[in-house]
């Protein structure tokens, strides 16, 4: 198995997932399979004067969640899509490193993949302090679904 081509992937905006989609086509062979939506960290357990259900459901709404996870040779990366790469995409795979290893402890220090249509300025060095790595698609790659266009490029 391979990394999937879809139109849409799971957890994904439309724009993200022509980014991913871009990224996909031009790197089939990245990992054996990858994981979308990933959900980790403990979320928020509203208590006992809840039904099982709405704790349930409350819980797995305030978890983090992981656009992807590649696995190659068992190996996890995760990863974060963006339109415009900056400091939230920076903070959010720390913090999901922070979360899947602490459910996962056989994984005590994923790679991170940020893949990114542009990124903020300054931030290259930021990303490059924490070890993570960057794939950006080349615009002649990505391709947004006509009801997406104009909200990303402000048409």
């Amino acid at each position: 198995m391979s990394v999937p081509i879809l139109f849409q992937y799971p957890g994904l905006l439309p724009a993200e997932s022509a980014i991913f989609r871009a990224w996909a086509q031009a790197n089939p062979d990245a990992f054996d399979s990858v994981d979308f939506n990933v959900r980790v960290g403990p979320g928020f357990d509203p208590g006992p004067t809840w039904t099982p259900s709405q704790r349930q459901n409350a819980v797995m709404n305030t978890q983090w969640r992981i656009d992807a996870v590649g696995w190659l040779r068992g190996q996890p990366t995760l990863i974060e899509v963006k339109f415009r790469a900056g400091t939230t995409a920076l903070g959010a795979l720390l913090g999901y490193r922070h979360h899947f290893t602490a459910a996962y402890p056989q994984f005590p220090n994923p790679p991170l993949l940020l893949i990114a249509k542009s990124l903020q300025p300054n931030i290259e060095a930021a990303l490059a302090a924490f070890g993570i790595q960057v794939a950006l698609a080349s615009p002649e790659q990505v391709t947004f679904p006509p009801s997406t266009v104009s909200k990303v490029t402000g048409i």
